[in-house]
């Protein structure tokens, strides 16, 4: 990825922003909440919040909050899906090893 595109969390979907011609797509997710991994197209989220982009420009990990997990896209890879890298399906506070952690 160069410089020229921003990711946004709206709600349920990560929007891409082409900043030269200030265009905006969907790039995952839609208006309705839900919990799917998979292909862009077909990935639901319920409130994301909170994403970064990895050093190397490859990944994108952000929160789904009412779903409780964190998830990465992997750019560049064969198939550009959605995983959920961890997920509970209770909200919660506790911290230590993630087998045992709870996310709000």
């Amino acid at each position: 990825l160069d410089k020229s595109t921003m990711f946004v969390a709206d709600m349920n979907r990560i929007r891409k922003i082409k900043m030269r011609n200030h265009y905006v797509y969907t790039f995952a997710g839609d208006l309705s909440a839900g919990n799917n991994d998979g292909r862009m197209s077909n990935a639901r989220f319920s409130l994301i919040q909170g994403m970064q982009l990895n050093d190397a420009g490859d990944t994108l990990y952000f929160s789904d909050r009412y779903n409780h997990r964190i998830g990465r896209v992997k750019f560049f890879s064969p198939s550009t899906v959605f995983q959920s890298i961890f997920e509970r399906n209770r909200a919660g506070f506790i911290g230590g090893a993630v087998s045992l952690s709870d996310l709000m």
